[in-house]
Formats: structure tokens, C-alpha cells, sequence
């Protein structure tokens, strides 16, 4: 298909595919550089035409964050997963029935009464679970430097219908750190702890897997580790930009918007995308590079708008302002007018939508692309 954005019903999700394309190779490159697998984090795209450009090189398998991705990437010939979320025993059976389909899907636990309930559930299905380590209070996790990593170990590796598969680390405190080095050196640290917590564990430990993308793409030494989880580098966003992990022309998704109301003597127009649409992530507030909910750019080129952002959102009312406070130009705002806005948090935002308009480089319209929305896998 072929089509021009003014043909397109807004907001809508808009996907630059040579952009996506040129992040995706920028990270298998460095992956290859440092002879890391990358199992790249779907929990993005909810997308299977993305996550076959992921696993194009340097790649194997996915990360998924829900069961409905999991059952999504089965659905599409993807078998071995990683839910990378610490497993409600509740959940077991429908672990189970995507085992039983034919996935490799590896599970997540930091407690013995987590186990001891999964194990319970699991009947005759073998259910293998990695232990998730808490590095630096960033998320969930068992410490790695202590007994009780070694003891739910070997309960995982006591049980028949359990398979202890390994041990998974987040750097999620990389996001804080400003320096690259820093932030390389965090993963690195990371890395070592994990290596050493396994050199305890007395059992096989096939998997040793850690994450961030800040963290990976700023560290200079992974070796030992059995692969690398990313995610948000495949789309990039506007927090990502303003910390330094990209530029702004690495975005490779935005909402496609109109304007609906023009009031020039309050300084302010209105588009059709709100908080619905944008979400209401706020990530870049309190940094010198503010957004507000999202920056607008030219419809056409995609060229960003220098300090247009939108400053306020109702549910599907957008108010755009300067972000400095100056007047607004507005020779060329006129009711209908389109703006492609960048989001702050590209996961956040792409939620709101099912599916993605694919543009080339010359910004038309060249095919669209489903996402797995949602939480519960279909029966």
C-alpha cells in the first residue's frame, strides 16, 4: 500500500521504518562488537514485523513483559521467550498451555514461596525459572550476596517439574546516572556480581542475562554474560534523547495530530491528540529538557518545531505552547493543519494505539503493522 498522512484518521501511531531500521543495527553492531546475544525486549513494539528486524542479527529469542506477547510471538513461529516479570503463581497454568504449544518460555522468581506455588500449579509440565537478582534497589530481586540466592537455587533444581535456567539482572539505576562511563561501568559491575553469585550457586547455571539499554550501550566489557536485554533503543523517545543514549532524529515514532482550535491571544492551539494518546508520562520534567507531554514536528519532513511542545492534556484535548513561554508563531497554525508530535515515552504511548502506519524516507505511507495490546493470553 502507498498512502499520504493527510489520508490518515488521527491520532494515529506513526512509525519511521528507515529510523527503526538504523537503531536496530546500531545496537546488533555493538552487540557483535562485544560478542554479547542480544534478546531483544518486545514490551516496545508489541509488534512481530519489529521483532523480526531484531532478530535479524546478533539476536535470539525475545524478552516479552505480558503472556498476551508471549502467546503473540508463539503465535508467529517466535519459541523462545523470556517473561521477564517475577511470575504470580496464579499465572502458572497459562505458563503451562503455552509450554505445552510448543514454547521455550523461560519464567522469573525472586522468592522461595513463589517457587514452592509455581511448583504446586505446574502438574507434569517442566517450568523453567530464572532468579531475579536486585542489583541497586531499582526493582524487584533477591540479593545476589547472600544465602537465600543459593538455597532458592537448588529448591528450583530440587524439583521434577521445575528447571532452574539461571539468573537475570536489571541496571535500571542507569537511567539516573549522567556520565556515559558511569553508566557503562554500573552493567559492568553488575555483570561481575552476577558472575561471582553464580560461582556459588555449586549447580549448572546456562543463563546469565542482564539489561539496560543505557547500560549496554556505554559498556566496554560483557564477557561472561550469556546475552543482553533492550528494548526502548528499537523506537528511541524524547527522554532517551535528552539523556544523551540518542538524538532526537533517532525517534523513530511519533502520533500524527490536527489542530482543532486556535486561540492566538491566549497564546496556545489545541490538537486532537490528549492524554489518551500521549499518555501522561512526564519523564523529562524537571530536566532542561522539558517536553511537556510531547514536542511537535512538521508533518511532512518530521523536522522538530523549536520550542513546541504540548504543555497540558485532557482526555483527548492537547494544548500546544512554547515551551519557553514565548509567542507562538502562528502564521501557519490554521484549524486542520497536522503536526507529528515525538513522544517522552515511546512504550507509554504506543499503548494507546493497535496498530502502526509504516512511513518510507520520503514520508508516505507504505504499510501498517499490528501490535499485541492487552495482559491475558487467549485460551
Amino acid at each position: 500500500m502507498t498512502a499520504s498522512l493527510s489520508s490518515l484518521f488521527t491520532p494515529c501511531l506513526v512509525l519511521d521504518e528507515a529510523v527503526m531500521q538504523r537503531n536496530i543495527d546500531t545496537v546488533a553492531d555493538r552487540a557483535g562488537r562485544l560478542g554479547v546475544t542480544l534478546r531483544p525486549h518486545f514490551k516496545t513494539a508489541k509488534c512481530i514485523e519489529v521483532a523480526k528486524r531484531q532478530l535479524h542479527r546478533n539476536a535470539r529469542g525475545l524478552t516479552v513483559s505480558t503472556l498476551r506477547e508471549a502467546q503473540f510471538c508463539l503465535d508467529h513461529g517466535v519459541v523462545d521467550l523470556f517473561y521477564a516479570v517475577e511470575l504470580a503463581p496464579s499465572k502458572t497454568e497459562a505458563i503451562c498451555r503455552l509450554i505445552g504449544k510448543g514454547a521455550d518460555l523461560k519464567c522469573l522468581v525472586d522468592s522461595p514461596d513463589a517457587a514452592e506455588a509455581i511448583a504446586a500449579r505446574a502438574g507434569d509440565t517442566t517450568v523453567p525459572l530464572l532468579i531475579s537478582m536486585d542489583m541497586d534497589g531499582y526493582r524487584c530481586g533477591i540479593p545476589g550476596n547472600g544465602a537465600g540466592l543459593k538455597r532458592l537455587a537448588n529448591y528450583i533444581h530440587g524439583r521434577a517439574n521445575l528447571r532452574f535456567s539461571g539468573l537475570m539482572a536489571y541496571s535500571g539505576a542507569s537511567y539516573g546516572l549522567d556520565s556515559a562511563a558511569e553508566k557503562g561501568r554500573l552493567l559492568e559491575d553488575h555483570l561481575g556480581a552476577a558472575l561471582a553469585a553464580r560461582s556459588t550457586l555449586g549447580i549448572e547455571c546456562p543463563t546469565l542475562s542482564i539489561g539496560s539499554t543505557p547500560a549496554f550501550m556505554n559498556a566496554e566489557r560483557l564477557l561472561g554474560a550469556t546475552e543482553v536485554r533492550a528494548g526502548i533503543y528499537v523506537f528511541q523517545d524524547l527522554f532517551q534523547a535528552g539523556r544523551g543514549h540518542c538524538g532526537v532524529s533517532d525517534i523513530a515514532l511519533s502520533v500524527l495530530t490536527r489542530v482543532i482550535s486556535v486561540q492566538p491571544e491566549r497564546n496556545r492551539f489545541f490538537v486532537d491528540a490528549g492524554g489518551l494518546a500521549m499518555s501522561k508520562d512526564r519523564s523529562t520534567r524537571g530536566y532542561g529538557f522539558d517536553a511537556g507531554y510531547g514536542a511537535l514536528c512538521d508533518a511532512g519532513s518530521g523536522e522538530l518545531i523549536d520550542d513546541l511542545v504540548i504543555r497540558e492534556v485532557h482526555q483527548e484535548h492537547g494544548v500546544v505552547s512554547s515551551r519557553s513561554g514565548k509567542p507562538v508563531d502562528f502564521s501557519g497554525v490554521t484549524i486542520d493543519r497536522m503536526y507529528r508530535v515525538l513522544p517522552n515515552h515511546s512504550d507509554m504511548t504506543a499503548a494507546a494505539f493497535d496498530k502502526y502506519f509504516v512511513i518510507d524516507g520520503q514520508g508516505d505511507v507504505v504499510d501498517v503493522w499490528p501490535r499485541a495490546n492487552g495482559w491475558e493470553p487467549e485460551s
